[in-house]
């Protein structure tokens, strides 16, 4: 039996998601992903009034890693696309928009050897359930077959890049993550994109198939008033499966283990937090103590250690963080009866 989908007994009125709903520049949206997701964990229903709870305590859904969606201006962004207005960065990902008060469409840059992009409309304003976007793009390119890597027994090469988007208001209800409780409609994604490269014979000059590529991409998300983004999505495998699942969080909470066990009697800041290189600690404390402070990731894998005495109750000191990625970190002080955290960011 489904987790999700069952009808609420609570009535809830259905929303309608509009421009304003969504980010405008500035505006940061964090993340929580888990990409571990039990196989029992559905998407639920489609319909009316439904009630999807994906909290701890009935699923078990936890996060794998933190990021966050920045809405960004592309005027300073020399790589967006032409005609775009808004890029979204989460990540190592970039999705370029161009969204106006009434849709929302991405532009999705191409590589070579087909080049240019892909435009297609993702979102309607004002949106509500059963809303419905049928889309597509298409690019052709034609050339010698030296021109796009292959060996001269053809004459021409013509490739053919098409996607087709179908993104359809499924279901509204209330919806409960680890991030909060929200009056929603969700959205069924289905993406289907499609390369054939066709081949004209030296020989006869006959155009034949001679590769092709398909693939389907099925995901949910679930809107809300207020919210700039998405507060939760569902990506689904071949199977119906979800893969990754990632939900809206206000804050981050600390690994396990990195809980402050007790902060009576010293209190630390960081600067500059983002770091790039060194982080500054300003410490005070009751009494001088040995402190043995760590870096954690956020999967709670030490990855920097110091010890340092506080000769008096007032003290600075640092710790060099160069060899470290950007993301998300925890640095903890411990002394002899008690432990403290602060969450800090490096931004290189």
């Amino acid at each position: 039996m489904l987790l999700f989908g069952l009808l609420s007994n609570t009535a809830l009125s259905q929303i309608t998601v509009v421009r304003s709903d969504f980010g405008s520049f500035g505006d940061k949206v964090l993340y929580a992903h888990d990409t571990t997701v039990s196989s029992i964990i559905s998407p639920g229903a489609a319909g009316p009034n439904q009630t999807w709870d994906f909290s701890d305590s009935v699923v078990k859904i936890s996060a794998n890693y933190y990021d966050t969606a920045i809405f960004g201006d592309v005027t300073t962004n020399p790589l967006a696309p032409a005609g775009s207005n808004m890029s979204v960065i989460e990540g190592k990902d970039t999705q370029y928009l161009a969204i106006t008060t009434n849709d929302a469409k991405t532009i999705v840059p191409l590589g070579p050897p087909v080049g240019g992009v892909f435009v297609v409309k993702v979102m309607k304003f004002p949106s509500t359930y059963l809303s419905e976007i049928i889309d597509s793009s298409m690019r052709l390119v034609a050339g010698k077959p030296a021109d796009f890597g292959f060996p001269p027994v053809l004459d021409s090469i013509i490739i053919v890049a098409k996607i087709n988007i179908n993104v359809k208001s499924d279901a509204w209800g209330n919806l409960t993550t680890p991030g909060g409780t929200f009056n929603t409609i969700r959205n069924k994604n289905t993406v289907v994109t499609n390369f054939v490269i066709f081949g004209k014979s030296l020989l006869n000059g006959q155009w034949s198939v001679i590769q092709q590529q398909a693939q389907i991409d099925i995901s949910y998300n679930w809107l809300a008033n207020s919210q700039k983004d998405a507060v939760a999505e569902a990506k689904m495998d071949s199977l119906g499966h979800i893969k990754e699942f990632k939900y809206k969080l206000n804050s981050i909470p600390p690994p396990a283990g990195l809980e402050n066990i007790s902060a009576a009697g010293i209190s630390f800041q960081v600067f500059p937090n983002p770091v790039n290189e060194v982080l500054h600690l300003a410490i005070e404390a009751k009494v001088s103590s040995d402190l043995d402070i760590k870096v954690f990731d956020i999967s709670g894998r030490m990855v920097k250690s110091s010890d340092y005495f506080m000769k008096t109750t007032s003290a600075e000191t640092s710790i060099d963080l160069r060899e470290l990625n950007s993301g998300i970190y925890f640095c903890r002080i411990t002394g002899q009866d008690f432990s403290v955290s602060k969450k800090i960011i490096i931004n290189k």
